[in-house]
């Protein structure tokens, strides 16, 4: 009777997941697709853009934590790695 009971369960979740997975892998293929359609030359000029916007933030918080450090507060940065 357990054995029954336990197949029953497996069968009603298979039945319940299988449809689920589907969808989900669907429309991560759906989603993969949109970005598969950017062309390159698009992709190129937005990765320029990100690594200038991500080098000047990282001059300018630079700049922060040298003008902090020059005006008598002190920063511990021993804990922070590079």
């Amino acid at each position: 009777m357990l054995l029954l009971a336990s197949f029953g369960t497996l069968i009603l979740a298979m039945a319940i997941l299988l449809p689920v997975i589907n969808r989900v892998n669907n429309t991560r293929m759906k989603v993969l697709c949109l970005f598969v359609d950017i062309p390159n030359h698009h992709v190129f000029a937005l990765s320029s853009k990100c690594e200038k916007f991500l080098m000047n933030f990282h001059e300018e918080v630079e700049d922060e934590l040298q003008s902090e450090d020059n005006n008598g507060i002190q920063v511990d940065d021993s804990d922070v790695t590079s």
